[in-house]
């Protein structure tokens, strides 16, 4: 963008066999050429730095139909609105005046106001999906709570019973009330505050874990739920918060 021309219109006066005639001190600078450069050339080379007329081109369109055209194009890295008007002399085409006005800032904020709309859709969408799956996911260890301690107040449990099912509800209980945590962490995503704190984990451990919480909802479906983590599997280095999520 050569410097000068911005926000300025640039204007190109053909005859009627499409030469041009005369341009603007604006399309010199668009160009880097001269008047005399810029008419000794087709339109499609010095204006629009083309090898061959362009099918749509509104200047051999207004010719043909005789009526003004508008278009838009992009040349040396602007984008331009074109707009061309024929003018007459006793009934004949005699001139056509081409007109261009940059309009770059306009459709680059045309862009960022979309993208920006995009995000915020996209972001309303994940917000709709996370609290649909969280209210869902509460719903398991909420229920193992229940459960378990169900099966206490009906008796009848063997001590290593009883134990199993107060070790299931405490497990489970946390695993609510990090679920709550974690619809809470949702405000400070949106407030771009989410932080990453990575500490030593036991996977082994941690598997275990999540095996006591949906240990009721399996047995009540009459199924077997197994998890394969090998005993020498060595502590890695996560944010355990977040991979519990």
């Amino acid at each position: 963008w050569r410097d000068g021309a911005e926000g300025q219109a640039l204007v190109v006066l053909f005859d009627a066999d499409r030469n041009i005639i005369r341009v603007n001190p604006a399309m010199e600078r668009l160009t880097g050429m001269n008047a005399a450069e810029i008419t000794s050339h087709p339109c499609f080379k010095s204006i629009c730095g083309e090898k061959h007329p362009l099918e749509s081109c509104p200047v051999i369109q207004s010719l043909e139909t005789r009526e003004s055209q508008q278009f838009e194009i992009t040349i040396y890295d602007r984008e331009f609105h074109i707009s061309t008007l024929p003018f007459f002399e006793n009934g004949r085409l005699v001139n056509l005046l081409q007109v261009f006005i940059d309009i770059t800032e306009n459709n680059q904020n045309k862009r960022r106001l979309q993208e920006a709309l995009d995000a915020a859709q996209a972001a309303s969408r994940a917000k709709s999906t996370f609290l649909a799956t969280m209210s869902h996911e509460i719903r398991t260890p909420l229920n193992a709570v229940i459960g378990f301690s169900e099966l206490l107040q009906k008796g009848g449990a063997s001590v290593e019973e009883q134990t199993e099912y107060l070790q299931s509800i405490n497990l489970a209980g946390n695993a609510l009330l990090q679920l709550i945590n974690d619809i809470l962490d949702l405000s400070k995503l949106e407030a771009g505050q989410m932080n990453i704190i990575t500490e030593e984990c036991d996977l082994h451990t941690l598997a275990g874990e999540l095996t006591a919480i949906f240990m009721l909802r399996v047995k009540e479906k009459g199924l077997n739920l197994t998890v394969k983590c090998p005993d020498d599997l060595p502590p890695v280095c996560v944010c355990v918060q977040r991979l519990r999520q």
